[in-house]
């Protein structure tokens, strides 16, 4: 069975979201984020993993490099779309929350 993972407003993740994830702090308190695409790794690991969108944008699914779910820390949900489970929902936020 696959593991199930969240973001921090406990809404499900599934494959085609775009992930923000906290990269670093700059000058004047700035906050640097990084952005992600949820996808389905075929190749090497089992399970979903995610990819830089400008990595999967220029040199394609294949060839960019990829992280594990566990290695994100905190993330959220930003944009996606698709269903979940047996239902099809129009958008993210209609997903049930975590508990």
């Amino acid at each position: 069975m696959e593991k199930i993972y969240y973001d921090k407003n406990g809404y499900p993740v599934c494959c085609g979201d775009v992930l923000r994830v906290f990269h670093f702090i700059g000058p004047r308190r700035k906050r640097f984020y990084m952005w992600k695409v949820v996808m389905e790794n075929y190749k090497r690991r089992k399970g979903m993993v995610a990819a830089d969108i400008r990595e999967l944008a220029t040199l394609g699914a294949d060839e960019c490099h990829v992280c594990d779910m566990e290695a994100l820390g905190e993330f959220e949900i930003v944009d996606g779309m698709g269903g979940f489970g047996l239902r099809s929902y129009d958008y993210f936020t209609e997903r049930p929350k975590r508990k």
